[in-house]
């Protein structure tokens, strides 16, 4: 019996992986890059990623047998088809994310991140942005899930006509996306409104002195599909507020003119300088269906 050095390189990777989805999931890290409501997806493939290491260990010690017909799909004249230039290249490819997943700390992302997306406030690609994420917000699941972003049918539509009716509206996390959306669809509906929310300080090139956009990341599945949201904010101390700098305002909804398109502004009444939250994404409302099936 010896040790079979390319089986156990192989198990040494489906290791990486395994410990690496369980670091994520024990840090809570894994909400850095994916939705919570997959979070319970996420810990099948550890479990599976767990299963397959088990398995492959068992094919690290290879068993020695006389004769040369006896020898395994891996034995040395078959590595003649298959180029160690091409070995190394395949495994690097694999590896190389769970090196650089150890080795550096995730982030969130900020404005610099946010100045490479589209402009928030283009309201082509804003329209764009809506209709692919259409029905996030009316994402129907049979079973109940230990996620804030989960309601009730009649929850989910209880707040919905509470928000058409309030003279104060608070963007709560559980409620951001679907508020968002709403306020920019129809935004005449809302002047005059009191309104009251957080995000992190962005700016566009040609914002005046006091203008920002109090902005959040909006992520529907996995880090790579969020996009930037957020209200074109105006006070007198805008210019002041530095990028990525987490605030809380209050004011009022009234609408402006931008690039030639009519868009919701926030008149600034009030401001706060906050941390940035534990979790700085905002995620589409999920709707339980209850009793049915």
């Amino acid at each position: 019996m010896r040790i079979h050095f390319k089986q156990l390189l192989r198990t040494f990777i489906l290791g990486g992986f395994t410990a690496y989805f369980i670091q994520l999931h024990y840090t809570g890290d894994i909400e850095k890059f994916i939705n919570p409501k997959y979070d319970l997806t996420s810990k099948i493939a550890a479990g599976i990623f767990a299963f397959f290491f088990f398995v492959q260990l068992l094919r690290v010690w290879e068993i020695k047998h006389r004769g040369h017909d006896s020898c395994t799909n891996d034995c040395d004249h078959h590595h003649d088809s298959d180029s160690w230039m091409k070995r190394f290249i395949g495994h690097a490819i694999i590896i190389f994310p769970l090196v650089t997943g150890f080795l550096l700390s995730p982030v969130t992302l900020d404005a610099s991140i946010a100045a490479k997306k589209s402009s928030i406030l283009d309201r082509t690609n804003q329209t764009e942005s809506n209709e692919e994420s259409s029905g996030s917000t009316d994402v129907r699941h049979q079973t109940p899930m230990p996620n804030d972003n989960y309601f009730a049918e009649d929850e989910f539509d209880q707040a919905m006509e509470e928000f058409q009716e309030t003279d104060m509206i608070q963007m709560e996390d559980q409620m951001y996306g679907a508020y968002y959306e709403t306020i920019e669809e129809n935004p005449k509906n809302f002047i005059g409104k009191k309104i009251k929310m957080n995000g992190f300080v962005y700016r566009e090139d040609d914002f005046k002195s006091n203008q920002l956009i109090l902005a959040r990341f909006y992520m529907i599945h996995c880090v790579a599909d969020t996009r930037v949201i957020g209200f074109l904010s105006e006070f007198e101390e805008a210019g002041k507020m530095e990028e990525d700098t987490w605030l809380e305002i209050e004011g009022t909804l009234d609408i402006t003119t931008y690039h030639e398109a009519e868009l919701p502004v926030i008149r600034v009444e009030g401001w706060t300088v906050i941390d940035e939250p534990e979790d700085p994404y905002v995620y589409p409302p999920i709707i339980q269906l209850v009793g049915e099936g």
